[in-house]
Order: structure tokens, then C-alpha cells, then sequence
């Protein structure tokens, strides 16, 4: 089977504009393309995707009027499937994939019998204090600026960089 080299991510978004500028600097090294499903934004979002991400990302119009998480999902693998020999991953724009080495563990993976490559990650949830005004991407990545994470798989909460270490089980 053919090694696949480049890497997409699928999203959707409503009125995002407060995240966008932290997701796309974040994700933008990560993702060789996007393409990203507006649902009828109010607030911009669209205009900063064309103006803060790389060209090789494009916002589309939602299929739909009004959001449908079935329909969505339906959108979202009608997408990926556009770039079969791609690697996908699909990601709201609250989630923030964080994972070192990731182009290196990709280009690692061998296709199994059919073909198939698979990686598996554990996630953490960031959280922090909302009244506490965020700095602008260019300052400081968002994940840097919230202090503590979930780790939902194992029910444990964790420090950041403030807190440092384990703080026990939630």
C-alpha cells in the first residue's frame, strides 16, 4: 500500500472567532491541509481562517442550515474521504491535538494487512480561570496558558505548569 505523506484535518465551526487565532497557530505546523465547515458564522471566523491559516486550509459552507450532529459527522467523512491516501483527523475547534513527535510517529507506522494505519492517543481536557484574560497566540500558545488538565481515560487531574505533578483523582 501507498505510504501516506500528508496530513488533514476536518472541523467545524459557529462563531469561533475567540478560539480560531490559538487553533490555527497550534494546528497549522501539524496539518498539511483543512478543510473547515462553516456553519453560518456571525462573528468573523471565516474571515480569520482566510486571513491567520496557511492557503492549503479552505473553509466550506455547511451542507446544512442548522447544526445536526448526525448530519455533521455525515459532512465530516464525506470530507476525509475526498483524500483517501491522506492522513485525517477530525477536531472541534476546543480541541487542541497535543502530541510531540507527530509527524515522526506518522511517518513510523507501517500499513497492516490491509492496508490500514491507525494511531491511538490519550487525551486531556485544559482547563483554567475564564476570568483571567488570555494573551494573544503570538504571546503565549493557549495550551500554555491554561494550568490544569483532565485526563478523563484514567479519572486523574493534573498539574501544569504552574501546579507541576500529579493533583490526584477526580
Amino acid at each position: 500500500p501507498k505510504r501516506r505523506g500528508t496530513t488533514l484535518l476536518v472541523s467545524h465551526f459557529y462563531n469561533e472567532a475567540l478560539l480560531l487565532p490559538y487553533w490555527i497557530a497550534h494546528h497549522a505546523p501539524m496539518f498539511s491541509s483543512a478543510i473547515l465547515i462553516d456553519y453560518n458564522s456571525t462573528d468573523g471566523s471565516a474571515e480569520l481562517v482566510r486571513q491567520l491559516a496557511p492557503r492549503t486550509w479552505k473553509v466550506v459552507p455547511s451542507w446544512d442550515g442548522e447544526f445536526d450532529a448526525v448530519n455533521l459527522d455525515r459532512q465530516v467523512k464525506q470530507w476525509e474521504m475526498t483524500r483517501p491516501d491522506d492522513w485525517r483527523i477530525a477536531l472541534t475547534t476546543t480541541e487542541f491535538l497535543v502530541m510531540p513527535g507527530f509527524h515522526e510517529q506518522l511517518a513510523a507506522l507501517d500499513p497492516g494487512p490491509s492496508g490500514h494505519r491507525v494511531l491511538h492517543f490519550h487525551s486531556l481536557i485544559a482547563v483554567g480561570d475564564d476570568t483571567i484574560p488570555l494573551k494573544p497566540p503570538s504571546a503565549e500558545p493557549l495550551v500554555c496558558q491554561r494550568g490544569v488538565f483532565v485526563e478523563p481515560q484514567r479519572g486523574l487531574l493534573l498539574g501544569g505548569r504552574s501546579g507541576g505533578g500529579l493533583l490526584g483523582p477526580f
